[in-house]
C-alpha cells in the first residue's frame, strides 16, 4: 500500500510510471561527461509538488556543479505548487491526495501550470541577449 501510495508502484514491474529496468540502467549513465561535454546554457526548474525530484536542494547542487564545470551557464528556479510535469497542484500532499483518489488523470489535463511558459519564456529571452545568464546559488 505505501508504494502505491508514494511511489506510483503498479503492483508488478512500475514504478514512478516506469519500468523497473530502467531504474536499473540509469546509474549506467555517466552524467558528469554528460554534463561536461554539454557546452550549452542549461534552466533547472524545481516545482514545489515534485515528488520525484524529492528536495529543491538536488536541483541547486546540479546548478553549482554545472556553473563550476561552464561558469555562469546554468540557472535555478523554484516554480511553486507545480509537480513533476508541471500541472499546479498545490503542495505534495494535495498531489498525493489526487493520486490516491484516482482523480490526477483528469485535473492534470486542465491544470497545467502556466507560470512556467513565462518563467521559460524570460530566460530564453535572458539568454538572447546575454548568453551566460547563470545564477550560482
Amino acid at each position: 500500500m505505501f508504494l502505491e501510495q508514494h511511489y506510483e508502484y503498479d503492483g508488478e514491474d512500475h514504478l514512478f510510471t516506469r519500468h523497473y529496468s530502467f531504474i536499473q540502467c540509469i546509474q549506467d549513465v555517466q552524467y558528469n561527461k554528460a554534463w561536461q561535454d554539454a557546452n550549452t546554457n542549461v534552466l533547472v526548474i524545481y516545482g514545489g509538488a515534485d515528488i520525484p525530484s524529492i528536495s529543491p536542494h538536488n536541483s541547486e547542487l546540479l546548478v553549482n556543479a554545472l556553473n563550476t564545470m561552464h561558469p555562469g551557464t546554468a540557472s535555478y528556479k523554484f516554480l511553486p505548487d507545480t509537480d513533476h510535469s508541471f500541472i499546479k497542484v498545490g503542495t505534495k500532499q494535495d498531489l498525493l491526495r489526487l493520486r490516491q483518489n484516482g482523480q490526477f488523470e483528469n485535473y492534470a489535463r486542465d491544470n497545467f501550470n502556466p507560470a512556467l511558459i513565462e518563467m521559460v519564456d524570460t530566460w530564453i529571452k535572458q539568454i538572447r541577449e546575454n548568453p551566460k545568464v547563470g545564477s550560482n546559488l
